[in-house]
């Protein structure tokens, strides 16, 4: 089995784990903010260079498994402990974990339910990542309506 740190990704695997379109991924390597080789065509991403981007420890041993599963916003932690985007806000702010992509902020699920149990008491239920990113309406425009 290949270690994480030589794997190579394409741009949908980075945008799945960061919950991020697959545009902005592609941004992020236009501007050499992320880096990466091509093969036939395509962006190929090193694990490694995908973490230095995340601005947080490379994983080692056992944490190695569920390293690329999909990073929570701080709306999936509001959603899944039942509390108000602010609630987790200030968590952050108190010290919550997170893994910061650009400007974005993630946090890795493992540190949260780890850091949420130790710091508030509370157990989290199981999270799904939705299947793609969500987007934010854009300005001006009106979900099935004129703008």
């Amino acid at each position: 089995m290949q270690r994480l740190a030589e794997q190579y990704l394409t741009v949908a695997d980075v945008a799945g784990r960061w919950q991020l379109g697959a545009r902005t991924v592609r941004n992020m390597l236009r501007d050499g903010t992320l880096p990466a080789g091509r093969l036939n065509r395509e962006h190929r991403i090193r694990a490694a260079d995908m973490w230095s981007c995340e601005r947080g420890p490379f994983p080692r041993g056992a944490a190695q498994a569920r390293a690329l599963a999909p990073l929570m916003t701080v709306c999936d932690i509001a959603a899944l402990v039942r509390v108000d985007i602010r609630t987790v806000e200030r968590w952050l702010g108190e010290g919550l974990p997170t893994r910061n992509v650009g400007t974005n902020v993630r946090i890795d699920e493992d540190s949260a339910r780890a850091w949420i149990l130790a710091h508030k008491g509370l157990t989290l239920p199981p999270f799904e990542a939705p299947e793609e990113p969500r987007r934010r309406p854009r300005a001006g425009r009106c979900k099935g309506g004129r703008a």
